[in-house]
């Protein structure tokens, strides 16, 4: 996966984070990960794809669907882009 740009770390909280909107396309309870289709991530350099990220923390994890239209925050986690806040977009 790619690194993000070092310049993003300096968010000092989850909150500074810019939101994305996403789709969910699979919900792996047991790996705690999500596939999802998300716009364009500039801040990690992704364009818009459709790809699986592992999840921060899968609190309300067994409520997503497939097809759930959701927001998410994504950050490099110990060289890892995760997902690390997602909410449900209405």
């Amino acid at each position: 996966m790619k690194k993000v740009d070092p310049g993003y770390q300096k968010h000092r909280s989850d909150d500074e984070r810019p939101w994305v909107s996403a789709e969910v396309h699979g919900v792996d309870v047991e790996n705690g990960a999500l596939t999802i289709h998300h716009g364009p991530l500039p801040k990690v350099g992704m364009p818009a794809m459709t790809m699986s990220f592992p999840v921060r923390e899968s609190v309300h994890f067994d409520m997503l669907r497939p097809g759930d239209k959701v927001q998410i925050q994504v950050a490099d986690v110990g060289g890892v882009i995760r997902i690390i806040n997602y909410r449900m977009q209405h």
